[in-house]
């Protein structure tokens, strides 16, 4: 079955599967350009992201830290009192002791007859 065009031509099959492959060789060099264009932008959306995602993530965590430091500065001013407490009584039970063995010593040679 021929049919003919305008210009009086004869078009075959081998004529339009020529034009065929053409059109469709065509057709796939655009549709790589063009894939190439989107993974190319996709790559750069991807990274814009990752970048935010870090940002955002340092800043919790720095939000965190600063959170987490700020509720132990009390506790370890705590701690701080309750060791120079604790030095402080060691230091006055010391002293105590001392002053209980100089009054037993005393009141030994008390009681002791002298002669």
């Amino acid at each position: 079955m021929k049919q003919k065009t305008s210009n009086s031509e004869v078009v075959t099959r081998a004529i339009l599967k020529e034009e065929l492959q053409i059109t469709k060789r065509i057709l796939k060099e655009d549709l790589q350009k063009e894939l190439g264009s989107l993974r190319t932008e996709f790559k750069l959306e991807i990274k814009l992201a990752n970048e935010q995602l870090k940002e955002e993530l340092e800043k919790t965590i720095s939000d965190s830290s600063s959170l987490v430091l700020s509720a132990m500065d009390p506790l370890l001013a705590d701690l701080e009192i309750r060791r120079e407490e604790k030095d402080l009584e060691s230091y006055q039970r010391d002293k105590v002791e001392k002053k209980l063995n100089d009054h037993e010593k005393r009141l030994k040679k008390l009681e002791t007859p002298h002669s």
